[in-house]
């Protein structure tokens, strides 16, 4: 497999994040960095090397305490995270992929399946309000302020940069959301945010993916469905961001949930808040952090055959991600398509509205080849805007 920068990874390398799993990680980093050619080759293999040492050397200590000592615990799954995070920035290729053909060109033959999808992002994340809101004179106070956070959260689950959660901002637009929904419900038109509220025309399914800010999102903006209906919500690796920053890496194991802050967890539905809340989420599609040879198209197309195996019509993303949104539009819209959400970031808890068909390419070969693709006259902002 080849990485970012040329690096060549034995298909054969023992897995995992066991102690032979890092040190023949560092070495083989190390190795190929050594063989990179410039300038700049010497400055990448000290660093990143040195990094990834170190942090190999701090765990092996801390493996042995890690089974009896909770904190220990959550120290080596950061230096896990933090080795992962190292291994995404310089090997991922989560945003380039073979272009598919235009979905012009692609036929909807009769009875072709449908779906509608209604796709909701998550409030502004801790991350966000360090990176996203510019970098003047105050950005240098944003960032120390986060990371003395971070240095405290050091020995617990919860973290500010890794897998960020929703920010004091990100909780008010979830909130806002909430109001919306209960509003509606009750005295509005919009069939949309009925069916978010759990009493539309259309039976339903809601999904997120395996970060914190994206189920923070569901839970807080659709908790009065989730009181009433009592579902669980779905978590999809599918679904997680297409990104290489560390943001993007879920603190959460395999078919597991997330430590919330409490400032978060208070608007949970009362299903979410029990001392056992896994039993209210349905993890079984989570399968731990994106592999570094994964990419966003992947992982679109991965969703959209769960979606279609589905026995819903609705397919509800609460809390999905900004990036994603914009490659399913580029991917899945026309090339011709104009449509804003292409281009630009849909707001903080915004929501729109699409129907995805499963079309064909290739039309009267065998077999024809499946491509799925967005009715454009049936996209419509349901709440909030872009960016």
């Amino acid at each position: 497999m080849s990485g970012r920068f040329g690096l060549r990874r034995d298909a054969a390398a023992p897995a995992g994040s066991g102690a032979m799993g890092w040190l023949w990680e560092a070495d083989f980093f190390v190795k190929n960095m050594l063989q990179q050619e410039g300038w700049h080759a010497p400055v990448f293999a000290l660093v990143a090397g040195c990094a990834l040492l170190t942090a190999v050397g701090a765990s092996l200590a801390l493996l042995v305490a890690a089974r009896s000592v909770p904190e220990a615990a959550c120290v080596v799954r950061k230096l896990v995270m933090i080795k992962d995070g190292a291994l995404q920035m310089m090997l991922s290729k989560d945003k380039k992929w073979a272009k598919l053909p235009d979905a012009a060109d692609a036929r909807i033959p009769p009875g072709a399946r449908c779906k509608t999808i209604i796709y909701i992002r998550h409030g502004e994340s801790d991350w966000n309000e360090v990176f996203n809101r510019g970098f003047g004179a105050d950005f240098p106070g944003r960032l120390f302020a986060a990371l003395v956070r971070e240095l405290r959260l050091l020995v617990t689950g919860d973290s500010v940069f890794f897998d960020s959660s929703l920010s004091d901002t990100g909780i008010a637009q979830s909130l806002e959301l909430a109001d919306a929904l209960r509003d509606d419900a009750s005295t509005g038109t919009s069939d949309t945010l009925k069916i978010l509220a759990g009493k539309g025309s259309l039976p339903s399914v809601v999904t997120c993916s395996n970060l914190r800010r994206s189920m923070e999102t569901a839970l807080i903006g659709l908790t009065k469905r989730f009181e009433l209906t009592e579902e669980p919500l779905h978590v999809l690796t599918a679904l997680q961001e297409v990104t290489v920053n560390v943001d993007g890496i879920p603190l959460a194991e395999k078919h597991a949930v997330p430590e919330f802050g409490a400032n978060v967890a208070q608007y949970f539905p009362k299903s979410f808040k029990s001392s056992n809340p896994s039993g209210s989420f349905d993890v079984s599609m989570n399968t731990g952090n994106k592999p570094v040879d994964s990419n966003g198209l992947k992982r679109m197309m991965s969703f959209l055959a769960w979606a279609f195996e589905r026995p819903e019509a609705c397919i509800v993303v609460a809390g999905g991600h900004s990036l994603y949104f914009r490659f399913l539009m580029r991917t899945f819209l026309p090339g011709s398509s104009t449509f804003q959400g292409k281009s630009r970031k849909l707001s903080n808890a915004g929501v729109v509205r699409f129907d995805m068909y499963e079309g064909e390419l290739g039309a009267g070969s065998s077999p024809a080849q499946r491509m799925y693709v967005i009715d454009e006259q049936s996209l419509q902002v349901a709440f909030g805007g872009f960016q």
